[in-house]
């Protein structure tokens, strides 16, 4: 307590100091309290997660399936035009979702391509 709160009497200098058991219920209440907002957040992101996973279609790409890669600046394709190029073979996968690509010629595509950049082509 501060000497200014003594002086102008402030509620916390008029109050009697708590009981130890009375500062234990309050740091119990406040354990439960956070203890609820732990679980609310919990559910909150477990059905967060249940939604988007519901509306997010899985691809299954390997090395040695073919594939058609996305235009990357597809502002600049006419409406009539294909926004899709391809088809290439998969190489080989560097980590999960990231593809090296080589077209039909067998050479290499210069740089790695994520699967959402990516499409299945059935030849």
């Amino acid at each position: 307590m501060s000497l200014e709160e003594v002086k102008y009497k402030s509620l916390r200098a008029m109050r009697p100091e708590a009981t130890e058991a009375e500062q234990d219920l309050a740091k119990d209440m406040i354990e439960a309290t956070r203890l609820e907002a732990v679980e609310n957040i919990q559910r909150y992101q477990a059905k967060t997660k249940k939604w988007r996973d519901r509306k997010v279609k899985l691809k299954h790409i390997e090395p040695g399936h073919f594939v058609l890669r996305r235009i990357t600046n597809a502002d600049t394709v006419g409406k009539l035009q294909s926004k899709w190029d391809g088809p290439f073979l998969v190489k080989a996968s560097n980590r999960m979702g990231s593809f090296r690509l080589e077209d039909m010629y067998g050479k290499e595509v210069p740089r790695s391509w994520n699967i959402n950049d990516l499409r299945r082509y059935y030849p």
